[in-house]
């Protein structure tokens, strides 16, 4: 075997038949195998991989182990005389295995390739070669200095070859490394969870007599940062990263210093998430304060013909008040969980706003009550200004038709699942992956708006309507219970009326009635929902439910695969809430003995 092409996966079903389809088109007469190794997916991409890839070998483990562990295990699967690290959100060019191949070949084993990167937009990536990192320039970059004076980034070479040149440090998602070399030098450490790796691996091919090469010849599409899901974990594996490698290579061995790194990095990881979800919150905080100041004014004049009608200090307080309320209201619904734009309400929840805004108002002291016209006023101002905003961004909401054809509401997007895709968007241009020449597509001097098709799952991709997790064209990823914020809706929904049982659980504990406290505590834990279905391989997964869709014993004549399918599609807590109200006696039943409906 000439080569393993080695890719760890966690959820990335929307692009990994795009990368599959290059590594096909890559035109070699070279052996090869491709290794997947999936990190605990739950968006079925294994399953996809299954029924149109079944050459693939796939290692699905049962947990998350992280980028390094991920990439050691697939290195000792592999059979390869060299290794091509990968990561899923990048497409390669015909020949670029060839290309490895033939370099290798002409260097010793001690030396280590990489390519050019472009974004999914084909500009070019600094990243794709890189110095060490220094205290001086760790310092910069963490403190975000360069951003505040103009300082030239000098973690990148800033100068481009046209012909192979020796660089220090290559990007993990593209690493062409002779296998024995790779265990020579202990392949990736596993204290990096993710980010950091590379440069780690780089130092020790440096250490170890290795040289490690960037060929400009060789160019790769990456689609940058879009399997990145910036939440509290990914700036704790970001800083715990930096903290492993500044202990390692750049500060003295004392572990006074290692302790004081370490803190600070966990400190700044907490620090830079909250700032990231501050911001947006803190947005519709001054925005509904204004709004509220202003619908107070446009109400004194129009109604009372007094400017001067309210006392505009106790407006301020007040509108200040119910400002935080939306803004919480706003984080128990999930509406902070995107992290590409500022406005993210779904139209469904403006109501419970709505509803939860006037019910908090109503039990507020008299002296402290202003107009609800005004509040009513201003809260619908702030929906229509949230809705305009939504409208004003990138593309969001795909629709899958059954006669196969997908098209954009209100955007003019039309794909045609046949034999011919087209776009309608101006400059758009469709690529197959099959028929791409990368390097004609890269060195064209036409502006175009790029979009990506897979011929083997029909499925279209285009990083830049994107933000960060790209546009996806599938069946299975436009159920609306499997996005991030239906199920902490989900969630929160559980978590409330759990809360709201909690009297019955002290019963339970005093009647020593210990399954039905068990399930109380399950559902408070996220192990039960009280509502849901029975799962199966083509629909998002949920925790086992108390109760079924139809309200009552699960059968197979009422939950059937429709009504779980339509379940997934359309989700709204309001949904579960209608079933729980409408069969709250069957719910208490079921928590008061033994066994549960099923």
């Amino acid at each position: 075997m000439d080569i393993s092409i080695i890719i760890v996966t966690y959820n990335v079903r929307e692009y990994i038949s795009h990368c599959l389809d290059s590594i096909k088109s890559s035109v070699s007469e070279l052996s090869y195998e491709i290794i997947i190794v999936d990190n605990a997916s739950t968006d079925h991409s294994v399953e996809l991989i299954k029924e149109f890839y079944s050459d693939v070998i796939i290692v699905k483990n049962s947990l998350n182990l992280g980028f390094s562990k991920g990439c050691n295990i697939g290195a000792k699967q592999a059979k390869g005389q060299y290794l091509l690290f990968l990561n899923p959100d990048m497409i390669i060019g015909q020949d670029s295995l060839m290309k490895f191949y033939e370099m290798a070949k002409s260097k010793t084993y001690r030396d280590v390739f990489g390519g050019e990167l472009y974004d999914g937009s084909f500009d070019y990536l600094p990243e794709s070669k890189r110095f060490f990192p220094t205290i001086s320039s760790s310092l910069i970059r963490l403190f975000r200095i360069d951003k505040m004076v103009s300082i030239k980034d000098y973690r990148y070479y800033h100068s481009k070859s046209t012909d192979i040149e020796p660089v220090e440090v290559l990007t993990g998602a593209l690493i062409f490394i002779a296998k024995s070399f790779f265990n020579e030098i202990g392949q990736f450490s596993e204290q990096y969870f993710m980010y950091g790796e590379d440069i780690d691996l780089c130092k020790r091919i440096s250490q170890y007599g290795g040289q490690c090469w960037l060929a400009p010849q060789i160019k790769v599409i990456h689609f940058k940062g879009e399997s990145s899901n910036y939440d509290l974990n990914y700036f704790r594996h970001f800083y715990q990263s930096l903290s492993i490698y500044a202990i390692t290579h750049l500060l003295p061995n004392n572990g006074l210093i290692s302790g004081i790194v370490s803190l600070f990095m966990k400190m700044l990881a907490v620090f830079r998430y909250l700032i990231l979800k501050a911001k947006k919150g803190f947005f519709d905080l001054l925005l509904f304060f204004a709004i509220f100041v202003f619908a107070s004014l446009l109400w004194a004049i129009s109604y009372h013909q007094d400017i001067f009608y309210f006392d505009y200090y106790l407006v301020g307080n007040i509108g200040l008040f119910y400002a935080i309320i939306i803004v919480l209201i706003k984080c128990l619904i999930g509406d902070y969980l995107h992290q590409g734009s500022l406005r993210f309400t779904s139209k469904s929840n403006y109501g419970f706003i709505l509803i939860s805004v006037l019910a908090i108002s109503s039990l507020l002291p008299e002296s402290i009550r202003i107009s609800r016209a005004v509040l009513l006023l201003s809260t619908l101002i702030f929906f229509l200004v949230d809705i305009l905003i939504s409208r004003a961004q990138s593309i969001r909401n795909l629709v899958f038709s059954e006669d196969q054809s997908i098209f954009l509401k209100k955007q003019g997007l039309y794909f045609v699942s046949n034999q011919d895709v087209s776009v309608r968007q101006p400059n758009a241009k469709v690529f197959k992956i099959s028929d791409m020449n990368l390097g004609e597509v890269l060195g064209s001097s036409d502006a175009v708006l790029p979009f990506f098709y897979s011929n083997t799952t029909n499925s279209l991709y285009s990083s830049r309507y994107s933000n960060l997790n790209g546009m996806k064209i599938d069946r299975l990823t436009n159920y609306k219970l499997g996005i991030k914020r239906s199920i902490h809706q989900k969630r929160m929904l559980d978590l409330t009326l759990t809360v709201l049982l909690f009297p019955l659980f002290v019963v339970f504990i005093l009647l020593k009635k210990s399954e039905s406290s068990e399930k109380l505590k399950n559902l408070f834990l996220g192990k039960l929902t009280f509502v849901g279905y029975d799962n199966d391989d083509t629909l998002p997964f949920i925790p086992h439910s108390l109760l079924s869709l139809g309200g009552n014993v699960r059968d197979p004549l009422i939950e059937n695969k429709s009504l779980k399918h339509d379940y997934a599609l359309h989700y709204t807590i309001w949904t579960d809430l209608t079933i729980i109200l409408t069969n709250f006696g069957l719910l208490l039943n079921v928590l008061w003995i033994k066994e549960e409906v099923e």
